[in-house]
């Protein structure tokens, strides 16, 4: 019995495997480059994708702050002018109050 038949045929069969093993680590080497490509593109989609919307997000949010000081601001402004014309009336009322009571104290005192 010889057992170089055998030996051959399991020295084939690694051989063989070793090649296939081979071309499996090339493959997935092609497969993990063509992940690693499509992730940094999707990234870059992505980028350029979000970009627009934060610009628009950010001009809606400087939109709506100005809109809100505007308002503040007008709000503000009502409010001091209220508040003048309250002085300004309770001036009037205290002058004529000041001049009623002079007015009276001079009545008095020639009538009496």
């Amino acid at each position: 019995m010889s057992s170089k038949g055998p030996v051959d045929r399991l020295l084939g069969a690694v051989l063989t495997f070793e090649s296939k093993i081979r071309e499996t680590e090339a493959y997935v080497k092609e497969q993990q480059a063509a992940i690693v490509k499509l992730a940094d593109g999707l990234s870059a989609n992505m980028s350029s994708s979000v970009e627009p919307l934060l610009q628009e997000a950010l001009k809606e949010l400087q939109e709506a702050y100005d809109a809100e000081r505007r308002r503040v601001e007008e709000d503000m402004q009502r409010r001091l002018q209220e508040a003048e014309r309250g002085l300004r009336e309770q001036v009037e009322r205290n002058r004529e109050t000041a001049v009623q009571a002079v007015l009276d104290t001079i009545k008095k005192a020639l009538s009496g």
